[in-house]
């Protein structure tokens, strides 16, 4: 048992054979094939973990199942099968473990349900731990807030986040900017995204910066962060497709502006009547007079802003 304690599994593995040879009674026999089944499961052996499955149903009751299910929940854990791992955790009681061993527990076993989308299960098992100074603590609480952000349940997402701080990963920075836009705190929300640097979510930053940047009435430094969005632009929402092409109308790029304002033209709200409009101020700047009277009169036929109605009907006329 010693030489499995200390990781040695391929002669834990011999040692334990030979002991079976001298035909022990079988609770040690139990106990001898037990490790030997967790001996090849730490070898990542092939079907080790099916055959410990068979073996634990042998002697449901005995005390080294608890070990044999916490090593099964983290070998499947491990591998990605997070549906797995957490059958094998949901049989483990927390007094049959350590401190240490429940922490881990009450972490992986939470992360299995937030990975299988099973998120009120998952933050029992986070808030477990959150509040602790253990080895989890940081990061249950950021998957905590972050399970409370996909549920939209964004005061809550914020306040966990804050309490992260600066030990959260990055991405968390995006988040608490992203919830700070949505409250239409853009102070606070370029605050949070100033300097940020994700090269794999960089399209989000460059894409929530000039969204920020827009609404703060910084136009021109908008249009330099939506000019290093390489996403898809015409699967945007229609507001942020508007922002884009707003931002372009006010640099005097026509044709980059129309491109845009034609994606959203027919949408029959104010967007979609202040897209024509502007499309019919560039069609008249680009001398195409007959797209310009078109473009002016859906605009007057939208209606749903006075002020933009008004200027149609004067360029119209």
């Amino acid at each position: 048992k010693m030489l499995y304690i200390k990781k040695m599994y391929v002669p834990a593995i011999e040692e334990f054979q030979k002991f079976l040879a001298t035909k022990p009674g079988s609770n040690f026999e139990y106990e001898a094939n037990a490790y030997i089944g967790l001996s090849r499961l730490k070898l990542e052996k092939a079907n080790a973990a099916r055959d410990l499955n068979t073996f634990i149903k042998d002697e449901p009751e005995h005390k080294l199942n608890t070990e044999i299910a916490y090593e099964l929940g983290l070998y499947y854990f491990n591998s990605g099968k997070y549906s797995r791992a957490a059958k094998y955790f949901e049989d483990i009681a927390d007094e049959d473990v350590t401190k240490a061993q429940r922490e881990e527990l009450a972490f992986k076993k939470g992360y299995s349900y937030f990975k299988t989308d099973e998120y009120d299960k998952a933050k029992e098992e986070f808030r477990k731990i959150m509040y602790g100074d253990g080895k989890y603590a940081i990061e249950a609480s950021y998957y905590y807030g972050y399970q409370c952000y996909i549920l939209k349940d964004y005061a809550c997402a914020l306040a966990t986040f804050i309490k992260v701080g600066d030990k959260g990963p990055k991405t968390m920075k995006l988040y608490i900017a992203q919830i700070y836009y949505g409250q239409e705190e853009y102070e606070k929300a370029f605050d949070a995204i100033k300097g940020l640097d994700i090269p794999k979510q960089s399209d989000e930053i460059e894409l929530l910066t000039g969204k920020i940047q827009y609404q703060l009435g910084n136009l021109s430094v908008a249009l330099s962060h939506f000019d290093k969005y390489e996403g898809d632009i015409p699967l945007l929402q229609p507001d942020e497709i508007y922002q884009f092409a707003f931002a372009n109308y006010n640099a005097e790029k026509l044709k980059k502006s129309s491109d845009y304002f034609i994606l959203i033209a027919n949408q029959e709200n104010a967007i979609g009547q202040a897209s024509n409009y502007y499309l019919g101020v560039n069609d008249v700047k680009n001398n195409r007079k007959d797209r310009a009277l078109n473009a002016f009169a859906e605009a007057k036929r939208k209606n749903y802003d006075r002020k933009i109605s008004e200027l149609a009907s004067f360029n119209y006329a």
